[in-house]
């Protein structure tokens, strides 16, 4: 037998080749426990498959978490529909118990009104019958119709008399002689209507009378003028109200200012003011006052201010025009105090004017002859609380009796915010300052509020 059948099929030289191969396997096998390699190798795997595993409970975990999320999310939905929906039909049973309630009451409030209109008829119908005197009533178309049949009827000898009875019905006329009873009706019905009608103009006339009044009770007087005093370095407000007291009293000079000026009293800054009475004229008391002072301190006026509007100026007209043709219109200085002048898109201006109260009060509703043109004038709507600027910290939404701000600006520019000039005659670039920024110092852009000022 050939040897390459006795080894199984296969040639001798693939035979030697298979079993080198079979004895590399197996030195291989006999030598991987024994590698440092393939032990990390292993290590590494178990480590990776323990990880594996521990991801998987944690993703389990986590998987449970999120369907128990879920489920409550879905419960409490179900929940807030079933509250939301309760609530709507507690709110439809409201509102039909409310509606059935007001249909009740407009029903009531109808039979009542019906109530008082009849008794109101009945009540002058019977005025009516008592100032009329009642009338004979008279015999009726019936009897007469009957007198004449039986006279007709005489003359038949045939007819028993006695068979017959004469029946005379008898009906009170109306009230006026000779009219149904219906044009009765119609009559008082108008006479109703007009009586209604003298009640509601007499109601309208009390309630305009009432308004009136009303009106005029809401009307204002202005307060009177105030003379305020600053006193001289070293002084206090009472020494010089002492000196003025005391010179009024002593001084026949002075005499007549007893009756015109009132109790002086102590401002926040330790000023003193003096009341006036309505009818002084307060540029003469001032002039007395400082008179009597002297050099203890400065005296000046302090009066109400209002503000007016003037609208339809001429597109040319400037602040010095507007001022001067106020001035044409009383006859007097006006006392205007500041002027806001702007521009609007058609080219027009409008200016807002602070002035005394006693002024704007003449001028209020006038008609102003400005540059060829004809403006109005008018009371001007008070400005907000949040648009007031106060004088102080120069920031807007607080007066200056209200500011906490520990920075005093009444000495520096609104325009730019430096000292030592004012913005009417600032020629700095814009820049706010309390932000720094492009703008005026309180203007709406200002990025820090002014409310803060207020704590």
């Amino acid at each position: 037998m050939p040897s390459a059948l006795r080894s199984g099929g296969l040639p001798a030289h693939r035979l030697s080749s298979s079993l080198e191969l079979k004895q590399k396997k197996s030195a291989t096998g006999t030598n991987l426990p024994s590698s440092p390699e393939m032990l990390i190798l292993r290590q590494n795997l178990e480590e990776t498959r323990k990880k594996n595993e521990s991801l998987q409970e944690q993703l389990t975990q986590l998987r449970w978490l999120m369907e128990e999320k879920l489920r409550e999310q879905r419960e409490d939905a179900q929940r807030r529909e079933e509250e939301a929906r309760r609530r709507e039909e507690a709110a439809k049973a409201d509102n039909e118990k409310l509606r059935v309630e007001q249909q009740e009451t407009h029903t009531t409030l109808i039979a009542i009104s019906a109530q008082l209109r009849d008794l109101q008829q009945k009540n002058q119908m019977k005025r009516q019958q008592q100032h009329q005197p009642p009338q004979q009533p008279g015999p009726s178309t019936s009897a007469v119709s009957l007198r004449n049949v039986e006279v007709q009827a005489q003359p038949e000898e045939d007819i028993d008399h006695s068979s017959f009875v004469e029946v005379v019905r008898r009906k009170p006329r109306g009230i006026n002689s000779g009219k149904s009873s219906s044009q009765q009706r119609e009559q008082q019905q108008r006479s109703l209507q007009q009586q209604q009608q003298q009640q509601q103009q007499q109601q309208q006339q009390q309630q305009e009378q009432q308004q009136q009044q009303q009106q005029q009770r809401k009307i204002r007087r202005p307060k009177a003028d105030l003379i305020e005093v600053v006193p001289q370095e070293g002084l206090t407000w009472d020494s010089v109200y002492r000196k003025v007291r005391d010179t009024v009293r002593d001084d026949p000079a002075h005499k007549n200012l007893e009756e015109h000026i009132g109790m002086g009293k102590r401002t926040r800054a330790d000023l003193l003011r003096i009341e006036l009475s309505r009818s002084a004229d307060s540029t003469l008391v001032l002039q007395e006052v400082q008179e009597i002072i002297g050099g203890s301190g400065v005296a000046r006026v302090v009066t109400e201010m209002t503000e007016l509007l003037v609208t339809h100026i001429d597109p040319l007209a400037e602040e010095q025009e507007l001022k001067a043709a106020l001035k044409e219109e009383l006859q007097v200085n006006a006392g205007v105090t500041a002027v806001s002048m702007w521009q609007l898109f058609d080219g027009m201006k409008r200016a807002r004017l602070c002035l005394p109260t006693k002024a704007a009060k003449q001028l209020a509703g006038r008609k102003l002859r400005l540059c060829g043109c004809i403006s109005s004038i008018m009371e001007a709507m008070p400005v907000s609380v949040d648009r007031q600027r106060c004088y102080r910290c120069l920031e807007r939404g607080h007066l200056a009796r209200d500011c906490q701000s520990p920075v005093d600006r009444q000495q520096a520019c609104i325009r730019c915010g430096a000292d030592g000039h004012y913005a009417k005659s600032c020629t700095s670039e814009i820049k706010c300052a309390a932000c720094n920024g492009p703008h005026r110092i309180g203007h709406i852009s200002c990025a820090r509020p002014a409310a803060r000022c207020l704590h």
